[in-house]
């Protein structure tokens, strides 16, 4: 079997050890090496969405996630034209994303777009955020959806579409501002939505988001809306003074801060007779070993 197969690859000028016909950034990561990414989730495959995970190989310049490991590859990229495409991508992402991670409850560590933003670490953000003419969908008893934080990347409909075969979601790309919609249109707690909770588990940011982490999910995440989006707007502005490194450097601070405060496990999803194992996290408010 292929899994049993060893290959060779060169990164950057570094040769690199592991399985053949591996998804690129999965073998990466087991070698302590993160391509960014936001649209790739193992589970679901390349989505192609993203455009953040640019890397050059064999002198063409491709999407990392499309790729799988073969003998002999030859990869770079820290190359400057690479990293201005992985600028670009996610820099047009963040124009459909508000970033205000510190007061966000998916700051958690597991919020693949603050991840992301970290690890690119852009010197300002160059496309103004474009706000949705949507409001918060909370009719779901479980989970919330949120247009305005929605970066589009699909996602959640491969997971609902084509794993778990609901067809619930969808994206209409021919609205002025396009969305996730619930069977084209409706609430989610009007659709056929079974709430089996994929598309949140799946989802990289907070535009779904359970109802549990909201709002006590970190230190500041529970103050009122009168305080925070003032603290808010006066931080963009700050940010276009100072930069954007200090403000996310304060963010990844603050996510660190939370961790003592969150309860992992790993549970067996009940929704069908599979079985698939699922990690619940659990907001404490003190420190979990105490």
């Amino acid at each position: 079997m292929s899994d049993d197969i060893q290959c060779s690859v060169e990164y950057n000028g570094r040769i690199l050890h592991g399985k053949t016909d591996q998804p690129l950034i999965d073998f990466l990561a087991e070698q302590g090496i993160d391509l960014p990414h936001v649209c790739y989730h193992r589970a679901l495959g390349p989505i192609q969405t993203c455009d953040v995970c640019w890397i050059e190989h064999n002198g063409e310049m491709v999407r990392g996630c499309t790729l799988r490991t073969a003998n002999g590859m030859k990869l770079v990229s820290e190359a400057p034209h690479i990293k201005a495409a992985q600028e670009e991508g996610l820099d047009r992402i963040l124009a459909k994303h508000e970033l205000y991670c510190s007061v966000c409850e998916h700051n958690t560590g597991d919020c693949t777009l603050h991840n992301t933003v970290a690890d690119i670490n852009p010197a300002i953000q160059r496309y103004k955020y474009q706000r949705k003419p949507y409001s918060k969908d909370h009719s779901n008893p479980f989970y919330t959806y949120d247009p305005d934080q929605c970066i589009l990347c699909g996602r959640c409909i491969e997971a609902c579409q084509n794993v778990e075969v609901n067809e619930t979601l969808s994206i209409d790309f021919t609205l002025d501002h396009p969305r996730v919609l619930w069977d084209g249109g409706t609430t989610i707690e009007g659709s056929s939505c079974v709430s089996c909770g994929h598309c949140v588990t799946v989802c990289p940011c907070n535009a779904l988001l359970e109802k549990t982490m909201q709002p006590d999910a970190g230190p500041l995440t529970s103050m009122p809306e009168r305080i925070k989006r003032p603290l808010i707007d006066a931080v963009k502005t700050l940010e276009n003074t100072l930069g954007a490194p200090p403000i996310t450097a304060v963010s990844v601070m603050d996510m660190h801060w939370r961790q003592p405060e969150i309860k992992r496990a790993k549970t067996v999803c009940t929704y069908c007779g599979v079985g698939c194992s699922k990690p619940v996290s659990q907001f404490t408010g003190k420190p979990s070993d105490a």
